[in-house]
């Protein structure tokens, strides 16, 4: 099952937040079938129409700029840096508006245009705090870490009173692999501001790793109360209560996260897999469709859909998403594994025995292996 591990702006399968981004999902093992061993690794609105047009006379830079905030506000980006154009061609020194347009390029995929508005407003204003964490994103999405600490580290020095940059900074640390360092961070910047969903969402995905679910609960559903509307702590959380053994509860959230952000694929394997679970397999592979709609085409989605197909008797769509999954990754033991048992089962020797051999060849947990073997001598 997926948790979505950060979350860097505004955008867990588990994730963990920053400020300004949301960085990659983790993986969590999850239960397939009592056959088949665990799974592993169980947007927005439309755009809104360009209403910006020629220069009004009548305007100021400071009304261009309110406009580019109000338009960004409403996840409009593009239309907010042509307000940001506008304000920052009446005012080539308006290093907020610079700041901004920097925000705005960032959440567009811009990283390059952030750097340079964002560099260009720190020469305009050295002691811009925002400026400085919003570069610290974009050098983070280009995976430049150095120069992101550097840019996170002073814009703690320049506001130590902001809570975001603590945020961007631990999710930093977790890219890094160091977790305790993140940890103070996400809970200095809860100490900040005890209303941050991001952190306790972040804080939360640190227990989670650590199986501590009960804790891992609290802060995501700390991050919910705070931000009503927060899909990926409904999810994480979801996620949570699926290790715990809770399966109405997992679904209940994973339920509400999709309604939330219906395109949020991660959500849609995690549930499918709660369903595989209850032996709702039809359920199981709706979802399992969407995920794989969404852009979840993974090796491990199509053997987990295949498990779903062969508990419905459906072989012949089990053998075609195994034939899927294996040439995503040739290496998949457990997919080579349940194609060599479908076609034993069906009297295809032939074609199981290569495939039962190719398994235990690639490594299998004692129990398959057992079962691989078992197999392998009752069709010699």
């Amino acid at each position: 099952m997926s948790i979505t591990l950060s979350r860097k702006h505004k955008t867990l399968s588990a994730m963990f937040i920053t400020g300004q981004i949301i960085v990659l999902a983790g993986a969590i093992l999850v239960a397939l079938t009592s056959c088949v061993p665990s799974q592993e690794d169980i947007t927005p609105a439309s755009t809104v129409e360009s209403t910006v047009t020629e220069s009004d006379q009548s305007k100021t830079a400071v009304d261009y700029f309110q406009q580019g905030n109000d338009r960004e506000k409403l996840g409009n980006y593009h239309d907010a840096i042509k307000s940001y154009d506008l304000a920052i061609t009446q005012n080539p020194q308006y290093a907020e508006a610079l700041n901004k347009r920097g925000e705005a390029n960032f959440h567009v995929g811009e990283y390059e245009r952030a750097i340079a508005d964002c560099s260009q407003a720190i020469v305009i204003s050295p002691t811009l705090a925002d400026a400085y964490a919003n570069r610290g994103n974009a050098y983070y999405s280009q995976n430049d870490f150095t120069h992101a600490l550097a840019d996170y580290n002073k814009a703690i020095e320049l506001d130590p009173q902001s809570a975001q940059p603590y945020s961007d900074r631990g999710a930093l640390f977790m890219a890094q692999g160091d977790e305790q360092r993140a940890l103070a961070d996400y809970q200095q910047a809860l100490t900040v501001n005890p209303q941050f969903a991001d952190a306790y969402y972040n804080q939360g995905n640190i227990y989670f790793q650590r199986s501590d679910f009960e804790h891992a609960i609290a802060d995501y559903s700390s991050a919910i109360k705070y931000d009503p509307s927060f899909a990926l702590a409904y999810m994480n959380r979801g996620a949570a209560y699926y290790k715990q053994g809770n399966l109405d509860s997992a679904i209940l959230d994973t339920s509400k996260a999709i309604s939330l952000n219906p395109l949020l694929a991660d959500a849609y394997e995690n549930r499918a897999t709660m369903y595989d679970d209850l032996g709702e397999y039809d359920k199981a592979l709706a979802d399992y469709e969407q995920a794989i709609d969404l852009g979840k085409a993974s090796a491990q989605i199509y053997f987990a859909r295949a498990v779903a197909f062969y508990h419905k008797q459906d072989h012949a769509r089990a053998i075609k998403d195994l034939d899927q999954a294996i040439t995503i990754n040739p290496y998949h033991a457990r997919a080579y594994f349940l194609r060599g048992a479908i076609y034993a089962e069906l009297g295809a020797p032939g074609k199981a025995k290569p495939d039962l051999e190719k398994s235990l060849e690639l490594g299998l947990d004692p129990d398959l292996q057992m079962q691989a073997e078992s197999l392998l001598k009752k069709i010699q």
